[in-house]
């Protein structure tokens, strides 16, 4: 009769802590953020002091710095989302959310561009020459050029893919 009261008590316990450690709260969604922990090379950085809203002019190029996320590929243009970098944390705003600022890049025959393959999340980077057919839906750029009426005219850019 003893040993069915332990049973009984164990089974009870076993029970009770179940129920109540399944009951926790759902973790409310949560956008996500990159912390910058690698300092951006200098060749690449826009210049500092600037909040990221702001048009940001390289001092060494007297150019426009406009970082984004590929949204459509066209014949010699993309349209990309604005990347906005704001005290070492990278903001990406959702596909279609009213953050989202949507710029279109044309690309001239003189532009320059170099491929970005990040390991480790910035521990090694391998730099090669590229094209605008490098280009994928995956990647990321940075961008060095001007405006144009509405659009970005892209003289410089660095395609980059993190694996």
């Amino acid at each position: 009769m003893k040993n069915n009261w332990v049973t009984a008590a164990m089974a009870a316990t076993v029970l009770v802590t179940a129920v109540g450690c399944g009951a926790a709260e759902p973790e409310p969604d949560v956008v996500p953020t990159i912390q910058v922990e690698e300092p951006i090379p200098e060749e690449s950085a826009p210049e500092k002091g600037i909040s990221s809203n702001e048009s940001v002019e390289t001092q060494e190029e007297g150019q426009v710095y406009l970082p984004g996320k590929i949204r459509e590929i066209g014949d010699n243009s993309v349209v990309i989302s604005r990347t906005f970098v704001e005290d070492s944390v990278v903001y990406i705003p959702e596909e279609g959310s009213p953050d989202e600022e949507l710029v279109t890049v044309r690309f001239m025959d003189d532009t320059e561009f170099e491929h970005w393959t990040i390991v480790g999340g910035g521990a090694d980077i391998k730099r090669r020459e590229a094209s605008f057919s490098d280009i994928t839906p995956d990647c990321g750029l940075e961008l060095y050029g001007y405006y144009e009426n509405d659009e970005f005219v892209a003289k410089r850019v660095l395609i980059e893919i993190d694996v």
